[in-house]
C-alpha cells in the first residue's frame, strides 16, 4: 500500500514534468530557428528606377499552405509595383500584392504544403524608386502558417560608387 502510493505520487509528478517539457519546447520552437523570413538589401542610383527585393525563407519551422505579409517601408521612397512567386513557391497562387499605408500587402496559397526545414525564395517584389535615399523595408503582420516565424529587414541604401564612377 506504501509502495503504491508511493508510485502514484512519482507516476503524477513524472506526467506533469513530462507535459511542462512538451508545452516548454512548443512554445520555444519558433526562437530555436532564428530568422526565418528576410528581405533583401538593395542599392539606388537614382529616382524612377525600378528595384526588386527578395523575400526569403531559411529552414521554415512547419509546413505552410497559405501564407501573407506586409512590407512597410517609407513610400516616399519607394511604390510597390508588382510581386512574383520565387522558387518556393512557383506553382502557387499568389494573390496580387495591393499597396496600403505605409506599404505593401502580399500573399500565396497552394493545395499542398512546402515542407519544413525548406530555404529559399518566397517572392521577388518590384518597387519604383521615387527618390534614391535609404529606408528599411519590415516584414510586418505575417499571417496563416508563417504567423509565428521570426522576420528581418531590408535596406534600400544609396549607392556611392554610381557618384564616383561619373567623376
Amino acid at each position: 500500500s506504501w509502495l503504491n502510493r508511493m508510485t502514484k505520487r512519482y507516476f503524477k509528478r513524472l506526467m506533469l514534468f513530462c507535459c511542462n517539457i512538451v508545452l516548454f519546447s512548443f512554445f520555444l520552437s519558433p526562437l530555436s530557428y532564428g530568422q526565418q523570413l528576410s528581405i533583401s538589401d538593395e542599392q539606388c542610383t537614382a529616382a524612377t528606377e525600378f528595384s526588386e527585393f527578395t523575400i526569403a525563407i531559411e529552414n521554415a519551422p512547419n509546413a505552410v499552405e497559405s501564407l501573407g505579409l506586409e512590407i512597410q517601408y517609407d513610400t516616399t521612397v519607394l511604390r510597390y509595383v508588382s510581386v512574383e512567386s520565387g522558387s518556393v513557391i512557383e506553382d502557387w497562387f499568389v494573390m496580387e500584392g495591393a499597396a496600403i499605408d505605409g506599404g505593401a500587402r502580399i500573399g500565396a496559397t497552394h493545395t499542398e504544403r512546402f515542407s519544413d526545414g525548406i530555404s529559399g525564395t518566397l517572392f521577388k517584389v518590384t518597387f519604383e524608386v521615387l527618390r534614391c535615399g535609404p529606408t528599411t523595408l519590415q516584414i510586418a503582420n505575417s499571417a496563416d502558417d508563417i504567423a509565428l516565424w521570426t522576420v528581418g529587414s531590408g535596406e534600400l541604401s544609396i549607392d556611392q560608387t554610381a557618384d564616383s564612377d561619373n567623376d
